[in-house]
C-alpha cells in the first residue's frame, strides 16, 4: 500500500472510532489540521520511486494510530485535558489488586467513606503517568485514555457511561484460561462521570507496526500460535442459561461502521441473526426475504468465546533470544463474548479494503478465517451496506 492510501486509511479509521463516540461531533476537528501537507507529501515520496531520508519522506501515520506497544511510554502533559476535572468522589467498582493498591499509595484500612481521598490519591497517578493512546494531537478528538502507570500496570479511562465488558471478559478469562496470553485485570475504579480500569501491561511491539518486515517464515508461525490460542479459547462454549454476548450480561455488539448494542437479552442463534440483519435500509420486503431464505440456513451451531476484534493492532509480539517472534498477548477485549462460532470469521475482516495491499489476510488462522465459513462471510457482506446503525 502506497503512504497516500496508508494515511487515508489511517485517517478514516481514525473519523469512524470519533463518530462512534460522538455521532455529532465536528468532522474538521476530527481531521488533523495537516492532512493535506502529510498527503502531499506522501504523494511526492511515491513520486520519487524510491524511500528518501526518513526527515523528509518519512512513512506517514496518523499519531500512534498504528503502534499500540502497551511498552511505549510517552509525555503526558493533561491526562485530563478533555475530561471533566476529577473533583468528584471514586468508589471501587472492582476490588483493587496489591499491585493497584500500591500504585495509589493509600491507606485503605483509614481511608474515609466520602471517597475524596481515592480521588486525590487518582490524580496523583494520573499526573506521573504516560500516555499510550491516544497522541497528544488526537487528545481533543478521543474521549478515552491508556496510560502507562508503573512497570506493569496500564490505567484505561473511559466515560462512565461505557460498559466494562473488557475488564469482565479479563476477569473470566482468569478465572476460565488462566494460561491464556491476555492482560490480567486489576481493579476498577467508578466516579460519576469517569471509569478507571487497571491492568497488566503486556510486553512486545503490536503485530501491525512489524509485519512489514517479517519473513514469510515468521509470519506462519505467528498464524500458528494464534491458531492454538484461538482454538483453546473457543473450546469454551455458552454456559446454559447464560446470553450471547459479554460475560456479565452486557449485551450483543455488532461493529460496523458503527456498534449497533443489543436492547433485550439474545438466548438463540435466530435471535441474534435477526439482531444483526433485521434492520435493514430499504422499506420492501421482497429482497429481505429472499436473504433471508439464502441465509437463515447458514446460521452456526455452537455459541463459543470470542475476542470480536481481531486485527494487527491488538496482537504483541517480542523477539526472543533466540531469534525467533513470539505471541505475547491478545489485547482489548471490548468486543469480546459468547457469539456464534462463524461471528468471529465476518468481524475478522472488518479493516480489509477492496485496495489493501497488505498480506495479513492471508496468514489469518485457520479456525477463525473466512475460509471456515465462506458463504456466511459473503452473505454478511451483502447485508453490510444495508444495516441501519443504532
Amino acid at each position: 500500500m502506497s503512504e497516500a492510501a496508508d494515511l487515508n486509511k489511517r485517517i478514516l479509521r481514525r473519523l469512524t472510532r470519533a463518530l462512534d463516540a460522538d455521532s455529532e461531533a465536528n468532522i474538521q476537528d476530527i481531521i488533523p489540521s495537516n492532512y493535506a501537507a502529510r498527503l502531499n507529501r506522501a504523494t511526492k515520496c511515491k513520486s520519487k520511486g524510491s524511500p528518501s531520508p526518513p526527515s523528509q519522506c518519512s512513512v506517514i501515520k496518523v499519531n500512534g494510530d498504528s503502534v499500540k506497544s502497551h511498552t511505549e511510554q510517552k509525555t503526558n502533559d493533561n491526562a485530563f485535558n478533555v475530561f471533566p476535572a476529577l473533583t468528584e468522589p471514586t468508589a471501587v467498582k472492582h476490588d483493587l489488586s496489591d499491585a493497584t493498591r500500591t500504585l495509589l499509595g493509600t491507606d485503605f484500612a483509614t481511608m474515609s467513606s466520602s471517597g475524596h481521598e481515592l480521588t486525590r490519591a487518582l490524580v496523583k497517578v494520573v499526573s506521573r503517568s504516560g500516555t499510550i493512546y491516544p497522541s497528544a494531537s488526537e487528545q481533543a478528538t478521543y474521549k478515552r485514555r491508556i496510560l502507562r502507570c508503573s512497570e506493569n500496570l496500564i490505567m484505561k479511562i473511559y466515560p462512565s457511561s461505557h460498559d466494562l465488558t473488557e475488564y469482565t471478559t479479563l476477569q473470566y478469562l482468569e478465572r476460565h484460561k488462566p494460561d491464556f496470553p491476555a492482560p490480567r485485570p486489576h481493579g476498577v475504579l467508578m466516579s460519576e462521570k469517569l471509569a478507571f480500569i487497571f491492568i497488566s501491561l503486556v510486553p512486545g511491539t503490536t503485530v501491525a507496526s512489524t509485519w512489514s518486515t517479517l519473513q514469510p517464515s515468521e509470519k506462519v508461525s505467528i498464524r500458528d500460535q494464534l491458531e492454538n490460542m484461538f482454538l483453546s479459547l473457543r473450546q469454551m462454549e455458552l454456559p446454559p442459561g447464560m446470553p450471547f454476548g459479554g460475560v456479565a450480561g452486557e449485551g450483543c455488539k455488532d461493529t460496523r461502521l458503527h456498534t449497533k448494542l443489543s436492547r433485550r437479552p439474545i438466548y438463540t442463534n435466530a435471535d441474534f441473526w435477526e439482531f444483526q440483519y433485521a434492520d435493514v435500509t430499504w422499506s420492501g420486503q421482497a429482497y429481505i426475504n429472499f436473504l433471508r431464505q439464502l441465509t437463515k440456513p447458514l446460521t452456526a451451531s455452537r455459541c463459543v468465546f470470542t475476542h470480536g476484534d481481531v486485527r494487527g493492532d491488538n496482537i504483541l509480539v517480542q523477539r526472543q533470544a533466540d531469534g525467533n517472534l513470539k505471541v505475547t498477548g491478545i489485547v482489548d477485549w471490548e468486543m469480546s463474548g459468547f457469539y456464534p462460532e462463524d461471528y468471529e470469521c465476518t468481524k475478522i475482516t472488518n479493516n480489509l479494503a477492496t485496495n489493501d495491499q497488505d498480506d495479513w489476510y492471508q496468514f489469518l488462522p485457520p479456525c477463525i478465517s473466512p475460509n471456515r465459513f465462506p458463504l456466511k462471510w459473503l452473505s454478511d457482506k451483502l447485508y453490510n451496506p444495508y444495516i441501519i446503525p443504532s
